[in-house]
């Protein structure tokens, strides 16, 4: 995965200290960060900057791992990440209550 490498070859030798959430870890080193939705929310929580989700989506939801209902139980309040959100389907334009919109207004 090569968020993974970018991470430990530009983000931690300039003081930074990334975390990752692997649904599938590909390699033995990928699998300390093995999570779903708790995961997820864990981290944005503990205040994450960056939240860089690429998979299978849907208008609520991404790959079944982070839906709505995690969205409402964030608490991070003040502390609001940065979210690229690279899939199919995040949202559309005449649905309501989808993922985006969920994320925009909590």
């Amino acid at each position: 995965m090569q968020v993974y490498s970018l991470g430990n070859t530009y983000v931690k030798p300039n003081g930074y200290f990334p975390s990752y959430v692997f649904r599938y870890p590909s390699k033995p080193e990928h699998e300390p960060y093995q999570g779903e939705g708790p995961k997820i929310r864990e981290e944005i929580n503990k205040g994450a900057v960056l939240v860089n989700y690429y998979g299978h989506g849907g208008g609520y939801q991404w790959d079944l791992v982070f839906t709505n209902d995690d969205i409402y139980l964030l608490e991070n309040e003040g502390r609001l990440p940065l979210i690229l959100s690279v899939n199919l389907l995040h949202c559309s334009l005449r649905k309501s209550g989808c993922i985006r919109r969920a994320i925009q207004q909590s």
